[in-house]
């Protein structure tokens, strides 16, 4: 008798263990770089937010890119340790940007072009302005190609 109630808790135990395994693969999502949400800024500027897997230890980069009034576009961080973003929403008011995660207010952005100042050659020698006649499928690949570990 001793041995089936062992036997059951080892069961059990390995059970719970294979579940905690799934909880948190489902949860980094590895592997799952892309585009989270794009869109256009009611002044009709696109954005959007990429996200790009590194790995087990500091999993997703994730960034928002916004088209400057000249066409530019820049970087803004979001995160760099986090789990996968299967979900965003953004918002503009005024001169500032809400980034909502899971349909919770993540961070905002302040957008207001006088703190932000212009853009200089260090901005995209550091890759935190990309050339507006990049589309965004090719500033995502210059992000995962960033921050890809």
């Amino acid at each position: 008798m001793a041995s089936s109630n062992s036997m059951r808790a080892l069961t059990g135990f390995g059970v719970l263990v294979l579940l905690l395994l799934a909880w948190g693969y489902y949860s980094i999502g590895p592997n799952q770089s892309g585009i989270v949400k794009a869109g256009l800024s009611p002044d009709g500027r696109e954005y959007f937010i990429v996200q790009t897997y590194r790995d087990i230890i500091e999993p997703y980069q994730v960034s928002f890119y916004l088209r400057e009034p000249n066409g530019d576009w820049r970087w803004h961080y979001l995160e760099h340790e986090g789990n996968i973003w299967r979900s965003a929403e953004v918002e503009f008011r005024g001169t500032e940007i809400d980034v909502y995660r899971h349909g919770e207010l993540y961070r905002v952005i302040d957008n207001d072009p006088e703190s932000l100042g212009p853009l200089t050659e260090e901005d995209f020698r550091n890759n935190n302005c990309l050339p507006a006649d990049w589309d965004r499928a090719r500033v995502a690949a210059r992000h995962h190609a960033r921050f890809d570990s």
